[in-house]
């Protein structure tokens, strides 16, 4: 595995404070204690800095809310006023868990719904500023929307999230309550992201065929995984010996192991077929997630697509015209109306492996988000820049900016 150079100065900083204990082990041997204590001591505190950083989702220094806040400084009025949108379209539903917390959902529904999608937002994201996009297009094109909030990201669903571990129990519960609400209506699984990772952890989950389809963008299939990458890409530090801590941390204190997340297990006994996304550009999660996922799929996977040069979650920006055109011909040839035969001769006929664009007179940067007879509150379009080394900078620093000045209203 290649490693950054931060990591290599960690690893000699380490191999140095062995080898001074072990000197003084043989000269003071209280004195080795002394030093192995303060390591110990260093080690858990730095491993409990990590989970915290990572999966505590109240605090203004976690990831989490840094993310959050500098993807709203950098929202366009469009990008503004379709979560404002979202919003006022919304109806609010919440649920009990056995824990006493209470999960918060919001339903866009479609006077004359075709089916429902069920969209997953990412990690960091309290307003659906993620996913707003897809939304919009859904609702256009007929579909009925529920968002849930995942665990840590509303009010009453406590300070933790544990990016995919509890969330598909919570993601069960939803779906069971849509399909009582919904017995008639075809259910489709989107996400991005974290919501990616969740959906296609649902890809086993056997519901008398009302669950159609999973469209799954720049998930990752292992946290484990995405973790120690998040350690060693992005921060620059030696995933061991702190990652092994920071495990046990975690088990202790949110109460919940950072192993037990595994989507490649439910790809593998997947009942519906799944699209799946993925940028060139993505070093938050590894493009390498998406040819695990075409292993782990299999037969299952009906159409693996890369988009060059979208970063994360930044492939419906990039391509949307494409990218709205193969979901929305993947949930019409998934729909319950459609005989198995008809099914299967699509997923013959499918090219496996795509790759956006094709060309580059083939790029479309154009999309179409009017809402057929549904007016957004002040709508303007504004280009968002599409710069990959300032969006990667976006995700970690900036001021804070609240949603048309006011604190963010959850869901």
């Amino acid at each position: 595995m290649k490693h950054t150079s931060k990591v290599w100065v960690t690893r000699i900083i380490a191999a140095a404070a062995l080898i001074l204990l072990v000197v003084c082990a043989f000269y003071n041997w209280k004195l080795a204690l002394l030093l192995a204590l303060i390591y110990v001591l260093i080690l858990a505190g730095l491993a409990l800095l990590l989970i915290a950083l990572a999966f505590n989702t109240n605090h203004s220094w976690s990831i989490p809310s840094i993310i959050h806040r500098n993807d709203l400084r950098h929202q366009t009025d469009k990008d503004l006023n379709e979560i404002e949108w979202i919003r006022q379209k919304g109806q609010n539903f919440s649920l009990s868990l056995p824990d006493q917390k209470s999960l918060e959902g919001t339903l866009i529904e479609h006077p004359d719904a075709r089916g429902i999608v069920y969209v997953c937002h990412g990690y960091g994201d309290y307003t659906f500023e993620s996913v707003h996009v897809p939304v919009v297009r859904f609702y256009n094109r007929g579909y009925s929307v529920f968002l849930p909030h995942s665990r840590g990201f509303s009010e009453q669903s406590g300070s933790w999230s544990s990016m995919g571990v509890w969330e598909r129990d919570d993601h069960v519960r939803w779906i069971s309550q849509i399909r009582r609400r919904f017995p008639d209506l075809d259910i489709y699984l989107y996400g991005i992201s974290m919501g990616g990772a969740a959906v296609m952890s649902l890809a086993d989950l056997e519901t008398n065929g009302q669950i159609r389809a999973i469209v799954e963008d720049c998930g990752y299939v292992s946290l484990d995984q995405q973790l120690y990458h998040c350690m060693d890409f992005l921060c620059g530090l030696d995933p061991y010996p702190i990652y092994p801590v920071a495990r046990w941390v975690a088990r202790r204190i949110p109460g919940f192991d950072i192993s037990a997340f595994d989507a490649r297990k439910h790809l593998k006994n997947a009942s519906v077929p799944i699209l799946a996304f993925h940028g060139t550009e993505d070093d938050f999660v590894p493009y390498s997630n998406l040819e695990q996922v075409k292993k782990a799929a299999g037969p299952h996977l009906y159409r693996a697509i890369t988009v060059r040069h979208a970063e994360h979650c930044q492939s419906f920006r990039k391509e949307p015209d494409l990218y709205f055109s193969e979901v929305l011909s993947f949930f019409e040839r998934n729909a319950s109306g459609r005989t198995q035969n008809e099914i299967s001769s699509h997923f013959e006929q499918a090219q496996q492996e795509i790759t956006f664009p094709q060309s580059t007179e083939q790029s479309s940067h154009t999309a179409k988000d009017d809402l057929s007879g549904e007016e957004l509150p002040d709508q303007q379009s504004t280009d968002r820049p599409d710069d990959s080394k300032k969006r990667r900078k976006r995700r970690f620093g900036g001021n804070p900016l609240h949603l048309h000045g006011q604190t963010p209203v959850h869901a």
